[in-house]
């Protein structure tokens, strides 16, 4: 578990871990619902970064994760993700693409982190009680309305936040379904037309 394991140490404590791994050996339900702490900590702090000047507490933790976990298609998905992003700014921005280049680790960034923090998790819960019926619930676009106005050197840029969002969050979505390794032993929950009621 490496690095994982050293962090849920430091954020959660002894105690709770110990606690946590009882309750999923004791359950014979796991419902499993992951909301924005979960997918999105490194990005609101490197948010908080760039448009306030403000270093956020989990960045540098989650940039050692990134560099030292990511297995090969992972790191594939990344490139595809950065590649997808990367395009949308330039088409959003046009001869001052440069200025948002600092906001595509955001987005590949997120969901680089989800997918080594989900398959540890579901990894400890299988180690933990393999006979458990878990139920994975989507995820959906908490962020989908949130859209902020750069200053750049061509002047003011409206960036669609939510909307690049979403296709992280349809990536992560699909790992769940089918990228984690005990996708054919969990029941998963399309949350798609929740999120439209949000």
């Amino acid at each position: 578990v490496g690095n994982f394991d050293r962090s849920f140490r430091q954020v959660f404590g002894g105690d709770i871990r110990t606690a946590f791994q009882q309750a999923v050996h004791d359950a014979t339900v796991i419902t499993y619902d992951l909301g924005l702490n979960n997918v999105g900590m490194y990005m609101t702090d490197r948010l908080l970064e760039i448009v306030d000047g403000k270093t956020g507490v989990y960045a540098n933790d989650s940039v050692s994760l990134i560099y030292d976990q990511l297995d090969k298609e992972t790191a594939e998905e990344c490139a595809k993700l950065k590649d997808t992003v990367s395009a949308a700014l330039r088409q959003l921005a046009k001869d001052d693409a440069a200025s948002l280049e600092q906001y595509i680790d955001l987005f590949v960034y997120s969901y680089a982190s989800f997918v080594l923090y989900f398959d540890k998790t579901i990894d400890i819960i299988y180690k933990e009680n393999s006979d458990v019926q878990l139920v994975v619930f989507g995820i959906c676009n908490y962020l989908k309305n949130f859209v902020f106005t750069l200053e750049t050197a061509l002047g003011e840029l409206t960036l669609d936040f939510g909307s690049l969002m979403q296709t992280v969050y349809d990536m992560m979505n699909r790992h769940i379904v089918a990228g984690n390794s005990h996708a054919n032993q969990y029941k998963y929950v399309d949350m798609s037309a929740g999120c439209e009621t949000m």
